[in-house]
């Protein structure tokens, strides 16, 4: 079995703005995507009931980052506030 020489590179930031100038170059996008409300004043604000909506602004940079037979990995953790479990599945 050959193995080729490959590259990994980590890219931070706002994929919105650091992934289009790149173009179709991605075989593999792996994001924990920022969680709602974790921060005040960071990942624009965003409620938990927002999220879902909210996170389907990044798809176009993933999508157009990938090459046709890449994969997108996009791990989400459950959120407990008040002893609510919160999915970021939209509204529940």
């Amino acid at each position: 079995m050959k193995i080729s020489n490959s590259s990994a590179k980590v890219i931070y930031g706002d994929s919105r703005s650091v992934l289009p100038p790149l173009g179709c170059f991605a075989d593999l996008i792996v994001t924990p995507p920022p969680y709602a409300d974790a921060r005040k004043r960071h990942y624009d604000s965003i409620l938990p009931d927002e999220f879902s909506e909210w996170f389907v602004s990044f798809h176009h940079a993933f999508y157009n980052a990938l090459k046709p037979h890449g994969s997108l990995v996009i791990n989400i953790k459950d959120k407990v506030v008040g002893g609510t479990r919160n999915r970021y599945g939209g509204r529940q």
